[in-house]
């Protein structure tokens, strides 16, 4: 609901803004364009009168009253304890972290930019994610719902700590309505292209992007090579997507923990052997007939991720992080980063992956603040995280 502006930072110097989200006070108001910073609070939501999140207005002021802090003359703690349950201890160890606004630096997950992963935090900051440094972050309060395509969660959701979908209900279903991929978009005017993607011997995808995000998408799935089939209309990507994937025989998902274990093994080969076998099934797809008269069909041109994604580091893997939750810590050095998978190395030695995902919707803090009250995140054994994409 409050959406961001590409040319604004600030919303209340953009004439096109309606809708304000206050973080630190979780709560919603309609922007007063009057030169300043003001704006009228809300109850519900002005579109289909949803309830909307109580304010925590009045908690917050108490809770700084509490800690001896005057917000008016002091930059204020990014965690004071009342974002969740954490108890009002956590404000006192997190004192003296904050940024330049006083708002709580929440995570929206990994994402892919200029084909290097990177961390994105709720209000546009991006964080780089740089190999061969430590990864040290605390986390703190409750687990909220980061809102779907550019939209806030209107209602704040709370989200499980082991789901992957990272999205309350309401918002998984607007993300949904506006999806190409879950066929709800069907008059999409872009340019989508076919691509053949390649995650280890036999794990092969047949799939569609819009042209313009170049190979993002096969950074984000965590495609270890791919090669472009060919480019039109969306409808005609997908028709096509459809005809080679029963044609091949490729599965339309593949299980996490089987491309994680592909990606670390011996199995995915050198560059040479990743390209020699998309190339064969490249001429297995340009085979299969008909798909082409609908498409313009483009050459072999194999593209290989495995340094993107660091894979000359990731020597094994001993488990996956099960879930984050209010004062756990992450810390360990970041070898690579393959889809939203954070591959690191722990303190121990061990060798583990945290799925980008989970983290979106948690607040972090920097490792500068963690004491000895804080425990280590919960790694499950073997990797056998389940899920798919």
């Amino acid at each position: 609901m409050a959406g961001e502006c590409s040319t604004h930072g600030d919303p209340y110097a953009c004439p096109d803004a309606l809708v304000v989200f206050v973080a630190r006070f979780q709560e919603y108001g309609l922007v007063i364009h009057d030169g300043g910073s003001s704006y009228a609070g809300m109850d519900y939501c002005p579109w289909c009168g949803t309830r909307l999140p109580e304010s925590r207005r009045d908690r917050w002021f108490e809770e700084m009253e509490r800690l001896g802090i005057d917000p008016v003359r002091t930059r204020c703690p990014r965690s004071t304890g009342t974002t969740g349950g954490g108890g009002g201890t956590r404000g006192v160890r997190q004192a003296g972290v904050w940024n330049s606004d006083g708002v709580v630096w929440r995570c929206l997950g990994v994402r892919w930019r200029g084909g290097e992963p990177c961390w994105v935090w709720e209000g546009g900051r991006v964080s780089p994610l740089p190999y061969g440094r430590e990864l040290f972050f605390g986390v703190v309060g409750e687990r909220l719902c980061p809102g779907a395509r550019g939209n806030a969660c209107p209602v704040r959701g709370v989200l499980d700590g082991r789901s992957t979908g990272g999205l309350c209900a309401d918002c998984a279903r607007l993300d949904r309505m506006m999806s190409v991929a879950a066929d709800t978009v069907s008059d999409d005017p872009r340019v989508f292209r076919v691509y053949l993607a390649w995650f280890g011997p036999g794990l092969v995808k047949v799939g569609i992007t819009a042209e313009e995000r170049g190979d993002a998408r096969l950074l984000e799935q965590g495609a270890l090579a791919f090669t472009w089939l060919g480019r039109g209309a969306l409808m005609a990507a997908r028709r096509t997507e459809v005809v080679l994937g029963a044609a091949l025989g490729v599965p339309d998902r593949i299980p996490y923990a089987v491309k994680r274990a592909a990606r670390v093994a011996d199995a995915a080969g050198t560059e040479e052997q990743r390209a020699g076998a998309v190339g064969r099934v490249y001429r297995d797809a340009v085979g299969v007939g008909a798909w082409g008269d609908t498409l313009e069909r483009l050459p072999l041109e194999v593209r290989d991720h495995t340094e993107a994604f660091g894979l000359a580091r990731l020597r094994r893997l001993d488990g996956v992080v099960r879930e984050l939750g209010d004062g756990c810590v992450v810390r360990g050095e970041l070898l690579g980063v393959a889809g939203p998978d954070l591959h690191l190395r722990l303190e121990d030695g061990r060798f583990v992956v945290l799925d980008g995902r989970l983290a979106a919707g948690w607040a972090f803090v920097r490792g500068d603040a963690v004491d000895d009250g804080w425990g280590p995140v919960v790694v499950e054994a073997g990797g056998s995280q389940s899920g798919l994409f």
